[in-house]
């Protein structure tokens, strides 16, 4: 285990890596899950994912002319799909 991810997980339920994943007002049932993924995750891999991952450009979103599914969290509100959709 890297020394970056053990300090991110470092607080169990509270650490910083399952805040950043999951929303402020989830059960504790929510939290254990999202530290058991957060622990079976591989650093290395993720950090590729991670890197290789770049946001759509608005040109991008544009040129979609297919019916799309927006699959979003319970934080997620209507302006920001409002956004992606130009």
């Amino acid at each position: 285990m890297s020394f970056r991810k053990m300090t991110d997980g470092s607080g169990g339920v509270n650490s910083q890596s399952v805040k950043r994943m999951v929303g402020p007002n989830v059960s504790e049932q929510v939290k254990l899950q999202q530290l058991a993924w957060n622990l079976q995750s591989r650093t290395p891999v993720a950090a590729r994912m991670v890197a290789g991952a770049a946001p759509p450009t608005k040109e991008e979103w544009q040129s979609i002319t297919a019916p799309i599914l927006v699959i979003a969290g319970e934080e997620v509100h209507p302006s920001s799909i409002a956004l992606m959709a130009g």
